[in-house]
């Protein structure tokens, strides 16, 4: 049977990656990323804010944020992204440096700095143009491609751009990916073979315990509903913008046409009245 439960909402993403129960299918996601960019894979991952379910019980929208160590002292950030906007990037850019930052205590030396890597699940395609649905952005000299540091990755899955099918997944990150934008549609009794893995019956079985466990399931239907509401909000701030500058246009080209008249009316009335005389005699 069909759970109906979207793993992206906060709540289920955390419970399903997030939870010490779970803590193999966390790893084996990691791992997908890394392998994807040829990095080494991690041996042992520490949660540092594990899933609480006391955490969603307002109705307060927040992006899903996971903070994980590796056994080298590495963090890993995971974060969902429902909604997507221009400013994106440097969101990114800024949530990457601030736990970068906070590596350090006041008077500590920066040698103790261990590498931050972000890993964000979007839901909708990024605003810079990108073309594949994995991307790996790093800190390089332009022209010889030299990295200045090792200690910035952020790695982006744009749920959109994935589109290959369950028959012919091949990789795990590929599996993750098909769980993550289609998971409310599987069925733990009738997974397709190349996703009939451990790891995604583990997960498609959290899912499955939302529908059946009655907090849980409340749980879900009030954080899916802040996330609608949410959608719905900037929807419609993005049409009373649209209407805004639409009326905006519109007065600017009046404005501009009244000005114009004016203009020809003055033209009008500086230009000299005479007749011509030719063809008459004096």
């Amino acid at each position: 049977m069909q759970s109906g439960i979207n793993p992206l909402i906060d709540c289920c993403f955390k419970k399903i990656f997030g939870s010490e129960s779970n803590k193999n299918l966390l790893s084996s996601m990691v791992n997908a990323v890394l392998e994807e960019s040829g990095e080494p894979r991690v041996v042992e991952l520490e949660i540092l804010n594990p899933y609480n379910p006391k955490d969603f019980l307002g109705d307060k929208l927040s992006i899903v944020d996971l903070k994980v160590k590796n056994e080298k002292g590495e963090w890993f950030l995971i974060e969902v992204q429902i909604q997507m906007y221009s400013y994106f990037p440097q969101r990114l850019l800024y949530y990457w440096a601030k736990n970068y930052q906070l590596q350090l205590r006041e008077g500590e030396k920066y040698h103790l700095l261990r590498k931050v890597n972000l890993i964000s699940v979007c839901q909708e395609s990024l605003p810079i143009g990108t073309k594949r649905y994995f991307n790996l952005f790093r800190v390089q000299d332009v022209n010889r491609h030299v990295p200045l540091s090792d200690h910035l990755s952020i790695y982006t899955l744009e749920l959109p751009k994935f589109t290959s099918e369950k028959e012919t997944i091949m990789k795990q990150l590929e599996r993750w990916m098909y769980f993550l934008k289609y998971g409310e549609s599987l069925d733990e009794d009738a997974l397709p073979g190349p996703l009939d893995t451990p790891e995604i019956r583990q997960a498609v079985g959290e899912l499955k315990k939302f529908t059946l466990d009655e907090v849980q399931r409340g749980v879900y239907e009030s954080r899916l509903k802040a996330v609608m509401d949410e959608k719905s909000k900037m929807y419609d701030n993005y049409l009373t913008g649209l209407q805004e500058g639409e009326e905006i246009g519109l007065e600017k080209e009046k404005s501009k046409a009244r000005s114009k008249a004016r203009s020809k009316a003055r033209s009008k009335e500086s230009r000299p009245l005479w007749r011509s005389n030719s063809g008459r005699t004096g």
